[in-house]
């Protein structure tokens, strides 16, 4: 049986036929309910021209087919991201390596995750130094 989205629990009626003899029975399609982002973080708040982990987790497993995460960075030239990130299904965290850029002075990014209208942020200083890309 074939069923398409539902926003709310809604009862259906199957009738079969064969041979002059029906059948009915009942069902509820219930609606997908897919998480939202329960937070994102950064394993070091702070480098210097280097690199660290961005830990993105969702409040419930990542639905079949996974969830498409988008990302932004509020100063591409310290921190350039991808623009989204897939989570597989099943998933409920992923984690990310991302490379700050050299900078003269120190330099606040908030990072921005997006997913099923929900958004959160973190903050990572990228500080002057050795290391990086250009």
């Amino acid at each position: 049986v074939q069923t398409t989205s539902v926003t709310a629990s809604t009862p259906v009626t199957v009738t079969a036929t064969y041979n002059s003899t029906s059948k009915t029975a009942t069902a509820t399609v219930t609606p997908v309910v897919l998480p939202t982002l329960a937070s994102i973080g950064v394993n070091n708040a702070s480098v210097t021209g280097g690199s660290t982990l961005l830990t993105v987790t969702l409040s419930g497993p990542a639905p079949p087919g996974g969830a498409s995460i988008t990302l932004s960075s509020s100063n591409t030239a310290a921190l350039k991201l991808p623009a989204s990130v897939l989570m597989r299904a099943g998933q409920t965290s992923g984690r990310l390596r991302i490379s700050a850029a050299r900078v003269i002075t120190a330099t606040t990014v908030t990072i921005t995750a997006g997913y099923n209208n929900s958004t959160r942020t973190a903050t990572l200083t990228v500080s002057p130094g050795s290391g990086g890309t250009h």
